[in-house]
């Protein structure tokens, strides 16, 4: 399977959004994560169902 991009509009503060995200990684046990700067992406490797993936979520 190839690489997919999604786009949504939020009407949160963005830096709440990053906030959420790390958190929600954190709860789900995924410890493998790294954020390029305060206002940078979130990368993580994550196994889901014994698949892996690769994730870069992004807030601007």
């Amino acid at each position: 399977m190839g690489e997919r991009s999604a786009r949504r509009l939020l009407p949160y503060d963005r830096r709440l959004v990053g906030l959420a995200v790390c958190d929600v990684l954190e709860q789900e046990g995924c410890l493998d994560f790294t954020r390029d700067g305060p206002d940078g992406a979130i990368l993580a490797d994550v196994t889901v169902y014994g698949n892996p993936g690769r994730f870069s979520i992004a807030v601007r």
